[in-house]
């Protein structure tokens, strides 16, 4: 029996060496400028200089932003290339960090999937579970199965589009964990799922 004061204190821990090890393998990419395909994505989206956004409501002007067009294809990829130039005009630090913020959401939910797909799938102690959780976790988040996806900001469909569908995998364990959910959580878990998965088809 796990002390559930250490088990938080060691998720703790686990997200601290996902975080150190993803800035210690991609951090030189902060300073990498535009390249081949950057270029072509920044030129099909709407920019918005600091100035510009000046309130949430603000991001519905335009006509890319129009309720009309708001199911667009990767929308939420040039939605988030539009608000990195609303904070930070044409400086690919700012991109950059958003590609590698999203490589560690995606870790940390991969971390999730498989130590609760162990821990309540096998009959695997939550040490176990644990263990194998973080390893695999560590290996992905060292060297994800493409790294352009970090590395090249034209990539970043495929981040956003990992992320939200390994959430959506995530919420459905969770929804359908009977120790772990009630009646009303499932159904909040659910639906979390649908949202998740439609955020991944408008991702890539």
């Amino acid at each position: 029996m796990i002390d559930p004061v250490k088990s938080k204190r060691s998720f703790f821990y686990m997200g601290t060496v996902l975080l150190l090890l993803i800035l210690f393998s991609f951090a030189n990419t902060l300073s990498s400028p535009f390249n081949f395909d950057d270029h072509a994505v920044l030129n099909h989206i709407s920019l918005y200089t600091p100035t510009q956004f000046t309130s949430p409501i603000r991001i519905w002007n335009g006509n890319y932003y129009d309720i009309s067009t708001a199911i667009y294809y990767r929308h939420l990829f040039f939605l988030s290339f539009s608000l990195n130039h609303s904070f930070g005009g044409l400086n690919p630090m700012g991109y950059h960090l958003v590609n590698i913020l999203f490589h560690l959401f995606t870790s940390l939910v991969l971390f999730f999937i498989i130590y609760l797909t162990v821990k309540y799938g096998t009959n695997q102690k939550a040490s176990q579970a644990f263990g194998i959780a973080g390893l695999t976790s560590i290996l992905f988040a060292v060297n994800p199965l493409n790294t352009e996806t970090v590395t090249y900001l034209s990539g970043r469909a495929s981040g956003i589009a990992a992320f939200f569908y390994l959430l959506a995998i995530l919420f459905f364990i969770l929804g359908s964990l009977k120790k772990v959910s009630g009646k009303a959580s499932q159904i909040l878990f659910y639906t979390l799922t649908l949202i998740s998965f439609i955020a991944a088809m408008l991702s890539k």
